[in-house]
């Protein structure tokens, strides 16, 4: 990258603004997460902030969380869902709003990015789990990875964006792609983002290499997120790299088994498996409305 592209990505990611990590709530709320004896705190901490509470629950029981319970108060939140999962819950609920337009990438439907972006968190704390890694700093990569797409249409316009995104659906073809076109590709511009509002550098690790470029010893955690993003993609039909997959699981001393599991993880189940199959269908067709939250036909998802 040139130092007149590096002036400019810098200027974008200003306009931008701060990753959502750094909201005041959101902080407070991680670190109250953390302590056994604090539900009181982290309720009362939650609910003082409306906005953030009602962001939270809207978006909790939304076709973009596929989670079998349903909080419907803080309280519920806290005492069914449990605070380690609440932490990862007000992560992902503050940075749908932060994805929520989505230009340059391929005319896709608004909060198409931030499903993708949960389902690799998902996957990417999954596999830290089976690996002994750190599971909420692989989340949180994994939920930030791909955040370098709100930044290059911002320097490149959406127009060149859109060209690249449509030839190349993701994948590392598509950041190869951004690379040999504009000198710079969404994931180190991605880190740079992490970088510039002091996320921890493992993460920052993490988004620059999740499509397996880079040097240096692979982290755990960056090993998980190429994992997982290597996984959602397949999910959707999209050929991963398998030198960079291979790799990953290497690190994690994982094999390729894992793939499966982690499609366990992500695709929901049926919230109602029983009854007979017409049933269902009438049930899903009478569900088939957009989200009023996420954009997105409640079926499609």
């Amino acid at each position: 990258m040139d130092a007149g592209t590096s002036q400019k990505v810098h200027a974008a990611i200003e306009q931008m603004g701060p990753l959502p990590v750094l909201d005041r709530t959101v902080r407070r709320v991680c670190a109250l997460a953390e302590v056994d004896s604090a539900d009181l705190e982290l309720i009362s901490t939650i609910e003082r902030d409306e906005t953030f509470a009602v962001n939270l629950l809207r978006y909790a029981n939304s076709a973009a969380v596929a989670r079998r319970i349903r909080p419907t108060t803080i309280r519920d939140a806290v005492t069914t869902i449990g605070r380690r999962e609440l932490r990862r819950l007000a992560l992902e609920a503050v940075t749908y709003r932060y994805l929520e337009r989505v230009p340059g990438n391929g005319g896709a439907s608004r909060g198409h990015l931030h499903l993708h972006a949960v389902s690799v968190a998902t996957c990417a704390a999954e596999t830290a789990e089976r690996a002994g890694a750190n599971t909420d700093l692989a989340h949180l990569a994994g939920l930030l990875h791909d955040v370098g797409k709100l930044v290059l249409p911002l320097v490149f316009g959406e127009e060149t964006l859109e060209r690249i995104a449509k030839a190349h659906r993701g994948g590392s073809g598509r950041a190869l792609a951004e690379l040999e076109t504009l000198g710079i590709d969404h994931a180190e511009a991605g880190a740079l983002v992490a970088r510039l509002s002091e996320v921890p550098e493992v993460v920052v690790a993490a988004i620059a290499r999740h499509h397996g470029a880079g040097e240096g010893v692979l982290s755990p955690e960056a090993a998980c997120v190429q994992v997982a993003n290597s996984a959602v993609a397949m999910f959707g039909g999209i050929e991963p790299d398998p030198v960079a997959l291979a790799g990953a699981l290497a690190v994690l001393g994982l094999d390729a088994s894992i793939l499966d599991e982690l499609a366990e993880a992500v695709v929901p189940e049926p919230t109602q498996p029983d009854g007979p199959l017409s049933r269902r269908i009438t049930e899903l067709e009478r569900a088939a409305h957009t989200d009023s939250l996420t954009g997105i036909a409640n079926r499609g998802h």
